[in-house]
């Protein structure tokens, strides 16, 4: 007759695993697995902040936008369009351009006398 197969307790103990290898496996598993999971986290941070940026570029924008539409609106005026010309130094008829010159004074310096 056969014997039934049985392990020894030398063999198991060659097959079981140390305590120290397995966990220090088990972390480098781990600490990989996180490293892959950050990827995703710190490309979200990224488009965060970019979209941050973004909003505040688009609000600077509306802004301008804003700006440019009351100045064409004011330009559709007829004071407007006056005030436009008059800026690029158009004059009415029979009108005259009147230039102020501010005069400069020299400081007197202080001259010996002769």
């Amino acid at each position: 007759m056969r014997k039934p197969l049985t392990s020894s307790p030398h063999r198991r103990r060659a097959l079981r695993l140390n305590r120290s290898v397995f966990f220090s496996l088990l972390g480098v598993v781990l600490l990989l697995g996180l490293l892959k999971l950050s990827t995703p986290f710190a490309t979200l941070r990224r488009q965060q902040r970019q979209l941050a940026c973004l909003r505040l570029e688009r609000a600077a924008l509306l802004q301008e936008q804003n700006r440019l539409q009351q100045h064409q609106r004011h330009l559709a005026t007829e004071a407007g369009q006056e005030q436009a010309a008059r800026q690029k130094g158009y004059l009415r008829a029979g009108e005259r351009r009147i230039v102020f010159v501010r005069e400069h004074t020299r400081e007197r310096t202080a001259q010996p006398d002769p």
